[in-house]
């Protein structure tokens, strides 16, 4: 199999829009579940690109939420270079979100975050650490509440998003990765 990121978000944007296209994006995704050097490659170009978006102001939007669901897959081998992806990907986020409100960073931060805990503790744990640091006298703010809800288990997130309403950030989040975000 032989695709590039950018051919799997044309795929996925076709799905979303007919239903025939569907049946060949799940069939790619299912491909990408038995080819883990694929998924792999996959990864790495979806968080490079993430990055060049974040270094630019941008918001990564699916760049980042792909690739991080791509570089959390068990099996890959370059599981320590993603998790520094990873970590790189969740501080821009969190330096961004200090003077931006945006769903969609909130959500790739939170996603980012999910996936070190459940890959990594330790890691995760010290950069969290390393985060609050800059929440010291701001634990209000929405980023700072956000390392805090890092930390909790399945069923607290279940409790609390389902008392969040239809016009949260985080349920809002979906319809950004629609279009860019200019966080500048």
């Amino acid at each position: 199999m032989n695709i590039t990121a950018l051919e799997y978000l044309e795929a996925e944007m076709k799905a979303k829009r007919t239903g025939t296209h569907k049946i060949e994006f799940r069939r790619i995704n299912e491909e990408l579940n038995r080819l883990p050097k694929v998924a792999e490659r996959l990864a790495s170009e979806f968080l490079a690109m993430a990055w060049d978006e974040l270094e630019k102001g941008l918001d990564p939007g699916l760049l980042a939420i792909h690739g991080i669901r791509l570089a959390s897959r068990g099996r890959l081998q370059r599981t320590v270079e993603y998790k520094l992806w990873i970590a790189k990907i969740t501080r821009k986020c969190f330096d961004l979100l200090e003077n931006h409100q945006s769903g969609s960073l909130e959500l790739t931060l939170t996603r980012g975050l999910t996936s070190l805990r459940l890959n990594d503790f330790e890691q995760f744990r010290l950069h969290v650490e390393e985060l609050e640091q800059y929440c010291r006298g701001n634990e209000s703010t929405r980023r700072c509440k956000l390392l805090e809800q890092a930390g909790e288990s399945w069923e607290e997130r279940r409790n609390r998003f389902k008392q969040l309403g239809p016009g949260s950030r985080m349920r809002q989040a979906g319809s950004e990765w629609r279009g860019r975000t200019d966080l500048n």
